[in-house]
């Protein structure tokens, strides 16, 4: 019978593959501020390069502070590894201006 959390049971090391504890994760730092979000970010995408949600929180998380150049950044570095509509959408054309 397999465990249902994120724990491997011969070695105890954590999953970092396990979709619902990244879920958790990316959940528990929405309303964190942007210092403490964006490692937890960073660590996700490393994981997950292809995940639109974790790359349109993160930029989020940054043009809630009004961070011009680290919204730029994210989005330079996700647009052209992640091809989802719905994240294009959310880039605040105005700022390649």
């Amino acid at each position: 019978m397999a465990e249902s959390n994120s724990k491997d049971s011969t070695t105890g090391a954590i999953d970092k593959y396990n979709v619902e504890a990244a879920e958790i994760l990316a959940n528990s730092v929405l309303h964190l501020p942007v210092t403490q979000s964006a490692p937890v970010y960073e660590q996700l995408l490393s994981v997950f390069p292809t995940a639109a949600k974790y790359w349109k929180q993160y930029v989020e998380a940054h043009m809630a502070v009004n961070n011009d150049d680290a919204t730029r950044q994210i989005f330079s570095r996700c647009l052209l590894n992640c091809l989802q509509v719905p994240l294009w959408y959310s880039f605040p054309f105005p700022l390649l201006l």
